[in-house]
C-alpha cells in the first residue's frame, strides 16, 4: 500500500514538476519576445531618428555648399572693384597731375608772352583745361559708384559670412548628434540580437519540452526530386532547425531563387517581414523571410540563380533570412537539402 501511494506521488510529482517547467519555459518565451518588441521598437524609433538628421544633414549641406560659392563670388566681385577703384584713382591722380602742369605752363606763358597771340593761348589753355576737369569729374564719380559698390558687397560678405557660421554650427551639431544616437543604435541593436539569440534558445527547448505531444514533421524525407542551392551566397553563419535554415548575414546581398519556378507571393505577410514563395512543381515550394528589398512579383517565372530581391542593411548589425523547403505543405529538412546539393556546407 505504501509502495503504491509512493509511486502515485512520485508521478503526480514528476507530472506536476513537468507541467511548471513548460510553463516557466512558456513564460520565458512570452517575456522575451515582448522584451525583444520593446527592443526593436526603441531600434526602429532611433533608426527614423537617424535618417531624419541624415536628410536635414544632406539640405544643411547643400545649403552651406551654395552659401560658400555665393560668397566666394561676392568676393571675387569685391576684388574686382577694388582693382577699377584702384584704376580709377590713378587716372584722378594723372589728371590732376596734367591740369596742373597746364596751368603752370599758362601762367608761364602769360608773363613770358610779348606777343599778340595771347588770346589764342589763353583759350588753347581753357579748352585743355575744362576737357581735363571733365575727365576729372568723370573718374570722381566713377569711384564713388565704386566705393558705394565695394561698401554694398562687403555688406553682403559680412552677413553672408555669419550665415556660413551658423550652417557650419547647425552641420556639426547635427553631426554629433547623429554620432551619438549612431552610438546608441549599434548598442541597442547589439542587445535586440542578443534577446534573438536568447529567444532562439527559449524557443529551442520549449519545442524539446514537448517532444511526448509534438506534431510529427518530416525530418527523414530528404528525397524532392531537385537540387536547391543557397539563396545568398555570402554570409557570416548558416544555422539549420527541423525545418528551415537562417543565415546571418552583414551586407547587402543578392538573394537568387534556389531553383525554377514561379512566385506565388511577394510582399509582407503579417508580422514576418517580407515573404517570398517560390513553386518549383511536383508540390515543392520553398519560402524566404528577412528583411529585403523584393525585386519580383507574383507570377513572375525565375531561374535557378536568379536574382529575387536584395538583402536590406544596418551600420554594424547583423540580420537574419530564413529559407524553407516545403513538399505537399509540409516542412522538409532544409539543411540536409542544401547539404546534398552542396558539398560546401
Amino acid at each position: 500500500m505504501k509502495m503504491k501511494l509512493l509511486l502515485k506521488f512520485t508521478v503526480t510529482f514528476c507530472f506536476v514538476l513537468t507541467t511548471t517547467s513548460m510553463a516557466l519555459s512558456k513564460t520565458s518565451v512570452r517575456a522575451l519576445k515582448d522584451k525583444l518588441n520593446t527592443q526593436s521598437a526603441d531600434v526602429a524609433k532611433i533608426g527614423a531618428t537617424i535618417r531624419t538628421i541624415e536628410k536635414e544633414l544632406g539640405k544643411t549641406n547643400d545649403t552651406y555648399i551654395n552659401k560658400a560659392r555665393n560668397l566666394k563670388n561676392i568676393d571675387s566681385k569685391i576684388l574686382v572693384l577694388k582693382e577699377s577703384l584702384t584704376h580709377s584713382a590713378t587716372e584722378i591722380s594723372d589728371s590732376y597731375k596734367l591740369s596742373r602742369n597746364i596751368l603752370n605752363q599758362y601762367l608761364l606763358d602769360k608773363i613770358d608772352d610779348k606777343s599778340g597771340d595771347k588770346l589764342l593761348k589763353k583759350k588753347i589753355y581753357f579748352k585743355l583745361l575744362a576737357g581735363n576737369v571733365q575727365k576729372l569729374k568723370i573718374a570722381q564719380k566713377s569711384s564713388r559708384n565704386l566705393l558705394e559698390a565695394i561698401q554694398e558687397y562687403e555688406g553682403r560678405a559680412k552677413n553672408a559670412r555669419i550665415n556660413e557660421d551658423t550652417l557650419y554650427n547647425l552641420i556639426v551639431e547635427l553631426e554629433n548628434k547623429k554620432k551619438f544616437l549612431g552610438s546608441d543604435y549599434i548598442s541597442k541593436m547589439e542587445a535586440k540580437n542578443e534577446i534573438e539569440e536568447q529567444l532562439e534558445t527559449a524557443i529551442a527547448r520549449q519545442k524539446s519540452k514537448k517532444s511526448n505531444r509534438k506534431k510529427k514533421v518530416s525530418r527523414s524525407n530528404v528525397k524532392i526530386g531537385m537540387e536547391i542551392s543557397n539563396p545568398i551566397a555570402n554570409y557570416i553563419n548558416i544555422k539549420g532547425s527541423k525545418k528551415g535554415v537562417t543565415y546571418k548575414y552583414n551586407k547587402v546581398e543578392p538573394i537568387k531563387s534556389t531553383q525554377n519556378g514561379q512566385v506565388v507571393y511577394a510582399g509582407e505577410l503579417a508580422s514576418y517581414g517580407k515573404v517570398i514563395m517560390i513553386d518549383h512543381g511536383k508540390d515543392i515550394r520553398s519560402v524566404i523571410l528577412g528583411d529585403f528589398s523584393i525585386k519580383v512579383k507574383k507570377g513572375d517565372v525565375v531561374n535557378r540563380g536568379g536574382v529575387i530581391a536584395y538583402t536590406n542593411v544596418d551600420p554594424g548589425v547583423t540580420k537574419s533570412l530564413y529559407y524553407e523547403v516545403r513538399k505537399k505543405n509540409i516542412a522538409q529538412n532544409t539543411l540536409s537539402l542544401l547539404k546534398k546539393s552542396n558539398k560546401n556546407i
